[in-house]
């Protein structure tokens, strides 16, 4: 991709409307207003509003050279080794059925009423502030750069710090390497089209300070018409926990079996009828 050169007149609404046309990226204009101000009404911006619109919007269209490979592990190579954490794929039915909650299966019916296919849409910016995106591609066994996060999101609430660009080289760099290593795969999934729903638990994966937290995450690829592509994260907390869960492989099958009591799209052992 070119790079975008925003050093002459940032604040120019003429400038970001080229650079949107030019990518067919309308609805990360939307998302990046969303996000700063509340609304999408661009030309009531201030200058120096303007000018911070332009800035993001250059920041996350230049984010194509940012992804850098994190070092081996020795550990399990699914990186959720710990006694105290696993993740679990569930079965995409869950998400179109609504078992996992409305904003899941919006997202979900949308990447599959436009195929994949992402333009403006009010109600899809709507949900913008629970996304994290990210490029769509990422080295074996790592996350790939994240783009766009949502200021309601899981990840800022959980790691506000990962909005210093200053401190890190890409938000995810925040995340532990046994959590970004463990997570990697369904990423890599979706990379080639794959819908993927999973659900994790983190016991002390996530370092000290955060909570042992259940969440269910779900990776769809949206692409532009110009193939401009990013991968839509929807992460949800399902419950915070007050100790951690003993999550042996034993415990792991027979909770696959049985399902979790507290969440409709567990109670069941295999796609809804």
């Amino acid at each position: 991709m070119r790079e975008l050169d925003f050093t002459s007149d940032t604040s120019d609404v003429a400038t970001l409307f080229q650079t949107v046309e030019r990518h067919d990226c309308g609805y990360l204009l939307d998302f990046h207003s969303h996000n700063l101000f509340g609304h999408t009404r661009i030309g009531h911006l201030g200058t120096s509003q303007r000018a911070d619109l332009a800035a993001k919007l250059n920041e996350d269209l230049k984010a194509q050279n940012c992804q850098t490979a994190i070092a081996a592990s020795d550990k399990d190579p699914d990186g959720f080794a710990r006694a105290d954490a696993f993740i679990e794929p569930m079965p995409i039915a869950h998400v179109e059925s609504g078992l996992a909650g409305d904003m899941a299966q919006f997202l979900f019916r949308t990447w599959i009423r436009n195929r994949g296919v992402v333009m403006p849409d009010r109600e899809l910016t709507r949900l913008s502030p629970w996304l994290l995106l990210t490029l769509p591609d990422a080295p074996a066994g790592d996350v790939p750069h994240v783009t766009f996060i949502g200021n309601q999101s899981s990840f800022v609430k959980f790691f506000p710090q990962s909005i210093d660009m200053d401190a890190y080289r890409s938000p995810a760099d925040c995340l532990p390497k046994d959590y970004r290593q463990g997570v990697a795969e369904a990423y890599h999934w979706a990379f080639e089209g794959e819908p993927c729903f999973d659900i994790q638990r983190t016991g002390y994966i996530l370092g000290e300070g955060l909570p042992d937290m259940t969440l269910q995450r779900l990776l769809l690829r949206f692409e532009t018409k110009t193939g401009l592509a990013r991968v839509f994260s929807l992460v949800t907390l399902l419950e915070m926990h007050s100790r951690p869960f003993d999550s042996n492989r034993t415990d792991h099958r027979r909770w696959r079996q049985h399902g979790l009591s507290w969440h409709p799209a567990y109670q069941v052992s295999g796609p809804p009828g």
